[in-house]
């Protein structure tokens, strides 16, 4: 029990102090700065910088140097990049776990949020990026210039500390350092585009091109263009949203992005360009772990080409490789065969090459300038030419800038066949070398040996004989093998080709007899289709033949019934059309004789009102003088003491009074000569009218078969238009000429009626156009009527007017001048002569030159 109690007050003690801990945690403010008075928090950041800085000294110490670097081979320039790609990543992976830390924290100026700076983060990036802009430089080799591989880490780094000064600044200095980095950005993507056109050679650009440095370059600049709109908007910039987990995770997507990209994508170009080697290697002979230098490999395959090589293909036998452009020429043949020996058609070669000569590609300047259309016009296999063309540009783009980057291929076959003539010749060389046997002595002859000596003689003898003929017969045996080798090998190649003709002429075959069983399918359905839309027509035809058959049927018995109807009543209406046309012809012409007898009686009434109108000038004219030779009268008996200026002033104005008098005679007398000329118009016109009528009458009475009816006319219109003309007649001879011209507008009006009462009565064709033509000679008849009354009338007006106002001016200065003038007046006195009257008046002449026209 003891234990127990001892155990409880153990857990209960250990329960207070675990709360006492928490309630200090809530109440104590956590800290997150870096003691820098702790040591060991000192000698960990010491010793974490001095190892990254001895990493970072061995990857550069065991490379190349940059300069050298940027221009080696394209091997050497890719494991340069592969270690810069090592150090971006060693930078980033410390500088990422060094933000765990609360060393790099920050506030930001100006910021009340809640978000802290990680400065680790933009340090990380001013080291890292500089080196993938570095990394682009070396692997676009010499064709960069060399300032770019201090101008474009410098952009870079420039750009970043741009941002970090904005990031650190508030108010208006933030937006400038803002701008200025976004020019900065704006520069160093324009010399990244550039930089794509100059490792071409101008042949590709940021818009076209195919080549891996294009493809890496444009990832940088993809990858790399969020982070300015990224920065606008996190606190660190503008401050456009604040949310801590969404700003951090934005960051770590690009950087991974940007970052990982660039570096895939290029350790991928080191791959392939270092297997194609190691295959190349393999392929001719050397191991791929040879450090053969590219220099060598390239002297080598030049001269072994130029020898025969590239399987026996010299470009003598082409016509190529003797000129200016040799050099190109043997690079066209060079890639031809490679190119075909890559597609397994190397027994094609040959023709292949031919084809090029003779079509006038003999050089790759001229290769480079085909395409499709042009490969059509030449008649070259378009497929192959484009093979072509792609390996001389990738080999173009992987090429070195000084002598290496191309790697020439050395042919086994060619070495093989090397070392067999040189162990012929060292066979032929020792087997020509005999030995020499020494001659015995004089003295001593040994009859035993004789027979040795005998077989040696005839061996020395024999022996060189021998040899001669195994060597002719070796040679022989060569050249023999080799002949059928040649013959063995064009053959071959003839066969491999005549198989290749014959696949393609059997797939052709196929291809035809698939296409002409799918045709002949197709025909067939199309017959089957055809002949029963046959049936169909067969069909609706017979059927449209007997629904023919009837309509004719219905139609000819009901246009027999419709003929016989329409003629009976056809007849009657011919009947009864004639009769009308008759009766309306009658009608017609008593309507004519009626407005003849209007027409004269206007004509008289014209006559008549120029006849008063002369009238009563001459009543003027004598009122005037009786007025004058009274106030002369007055003016003699009460003015005898008048002098004799004033009499001659008023015998000047007297004379004066009678010349204007006199003209106003004249000009009457010559708007009456005026008058009578157009009233001898209006008769001309008459006779016109009744020509036309008597015409309109024969042509009515020749076509009555074909007028319509005409409905009569009411007779009560034509004895009101008599009454009105008449009582129009009386009241212009009672009336005075104003009284006149409106009586003959309202007999133009009524006329108009009449006509259009006329109009409505009337029907038909005929009667329609005899109606238009009465209409427009009325019209006609009263339009000129009423102008020449109303010049008539307004000339008189005009000379009425003008006699009052010189009647009132005159006496108005007569009395003037008697007035101021009484007391001057002499004594004697001369009597006023009145004007001189006319030898004939107006109507006289009027009536001779009416008596003229009539005669």
């Amino acid at each position: 029990m003891q234990v127990e109690q001892s155990r409880l007050s153990q857990a209960i003690a250990a329960i207070q102090e675990s709360t006492d801990r928490m309630r200090r945690l809530q109440t104590e403010q956590c800290v997150d700065t870096v003691d820098w008075n702790d040591a060991h928090n000192i000698a960990q950041i010491v010793q974490g910088t001095a190892f990254i800085v001895l990493a970072m000294w061995l990857i550069f110490a065991n490379n190349a140097k940059v300069a050298v670097a940027s221009k080696a081979p394209l091997e050497q320039r890719h494991a340069v990049c592969a270690t810069l790609s090592t150090a971006v990543c060693l930078f980033s992976g410390f500088f990422n776990i060094l933000q765990l830390t609360g060393i790099d924290d920050f506030q930001i100026p100006g910021y009340t949020g809640g978000f802290v700076l990680q400065l680790a983060r933009p340090v990380e990036w001013v080291l890292t990026c500089p080196i993938l802009q570095l990394k682009l430089v070396i692997l676009a080799g010499a064709r960069v210039p060399s300032y770019r591989r201090f101008m474009m880490p410098l952009l870079s780094a420039a750009v970043l500390l741009c941002g970090v000064a904005a990031t650190f600044t508030d108010g208006g200095l933030r937006y400038i350092w803002f701008g200025f980095g976004m020019i900065l950005v704006v520069i160093m993507f324009y010399y990244n585009a550039q930089q794509i056109s100059e490792n071409s050679e101008g042949e590709e650009s940021i818009l076209h091109g195919q080549s891996d440095y294009r493809k890496l370059t444009l990832v940088l600049i993809a990858t790399w263009f969020p982070f300015p709109i990224w920065f606008a908007l996190s606190p660190e910039g503008f401050n456009l949203f604040d949310e801590e987990l969404t700003i951090e995770m934005g960051w770590v997507v690009l950087n991974m992005c940007a970052k990982f990209s660039m570096i895939i994508i290029g350790q991928r170009m080191k791959l392939v360009h270092q297997r194609k080697l190691e295959a190349a290697r393999e392929l001719y002979g050397l191991s791929p772990s040879d450090e053969v230098p590219e220099n060598a490999l390239n002297q080598k395959a030049i001269m072994e080409s130029s020898k025969g090589g590239r399987g026996n293909l010299n470009p003598e036998e082409y016509g190529l490789g003797l000129g200016e452009e040799a050099e190109s020429e043997e690079k066209l043949v060079e890639l031809v065969a490679d190119t075909m020996v890559t597609l397994q058609l190397a027994n094609h070669t040959e023709r292949l090459l031919k084809l090029l000569v003779e079509s006038g590609v003999t050089n790759t300047a001229v290769l480079e300038r085909l395409n499709q259309e042009r490969c059509m016009e030449l008649c070259l296999p378009w497929a192959l030419v484009d093979a072509i063309q792609r390996r001389w540009s990738n080999e173009k783009m992987n090429m070195g800038q000084d002598q290496g980057g191309v790697v020439e291929k050395e042919d086994p076959f060619m070495k093989v066949l090397e070392a067999n003539k040189e162990r012929i010749t060292s066979m032929k060389s020792g087997s020509q070398v005999t030995g020499v046997v020494t001659p015995p002595l004089g003295g001593v002859v040994d009859m035993s040996s004789f027979n040795d000596q005998i077989v040696a003689a005839v061996q020395r003898a024999v022996l060189p004989l021998h040899e001669t003929v195994m060597s002719k017969l070796q040679t022989f045996e060569e050249s023999v093998n080799h002949s059928l080798e040649s013959t063995q090998e064009s053959v071959a190649q003839r066969m491999d080709f005549g198989q290749v003709t014959l696949m393609q002429t059997v797939n052709a075959c196929q291809v035809l007899l698939h296409k002409l069983d799918s045709s002949q399918e197709v025909v067939l359905q199309k017959l089957d289709m055809q002949r029963k839309d046959l049936e169909q027509m067969r069909t609706s035809y017979e059927s449209l033949q007997g629904n023919i058959a009837g309509a004719q049927d219905v139609t000819r018995s009901a246009l027999v019934e419709t003929v016989s109807t329409s003629s009976s009543a056809l007849l009657q209406k011919l009947d009864s059309t004639q009769q009308d046309l008759l009766r309306k012809t009658v009608e017609s012409q008593s309507i004519l004789q009626t407005v003849a007898s209007t027409q004269n009686t206007m004509v008289t009434k014209m006559e008549t009102g120029n006849d008063t109108t002369v009238r009563r000038l001459m009543e003027i004219e004598t009122s005037l003088g009786k007025k004058m030779t009274e106030l002369g009268d007055t003016v003699t008996s009460s003015y005898t003491v008048s002098s004799e200026s004033v009499m001659a002033t008023l015998k000047d104005e007297l004379t004066a009074l009678h010349d204007q008098s006199s003209s106003t005679v004249v000009a009457t007398e010559r708007s009456t000569a005026i008058l009578d000329e157009r009233m001898t118009d209006v008769r001309r016109q008459n006779l016109m009218i009744m020509d036309l009528l008597t015409n309109a009458n024969d042509g009515i009475q020749t076509n009555a078969d074909s007028l319509q009816a005409i409905r009569g006319l009411d007779t009560s219109t034509a004895d009101q238009l008599r009454g009105i003309m008449a009582e129009e007649l009386t009241k212009a001879q009672g009336n005075d000429a104003g009284s006149f011209r409106t009586a003959v507008e309202t007999m133009v009006e009524r006329l108009e009626e009449n006509a259009a009462r006329l109009e409505k009565h009337s029907s038909g064709r005929s009667a329609e156009s005899i109606k238009k033509e009465l209409a427009q000679i009325e019209e006609r008849l009263t339009n000129h009527q009423t102008q020449v009354i109303e010049e008539v009338m307004r000339e008189v007006k005009d000379t009425q007017l003008g006699l009052q106002t010189q009647l009132t001016d005159f006496t108005t200065r007569f009395e003037s001048s008697a007035v101021t003038k009484t007391e001057k007046a002499p004594t004697g006195s001369t009597p006023l002569t009145p004007p001189e009257k006319p030898s004939s008046s107006p109507s006289q002449r009027r009536s001779s030159a009416r008596n003229v026209e009539r005669g």
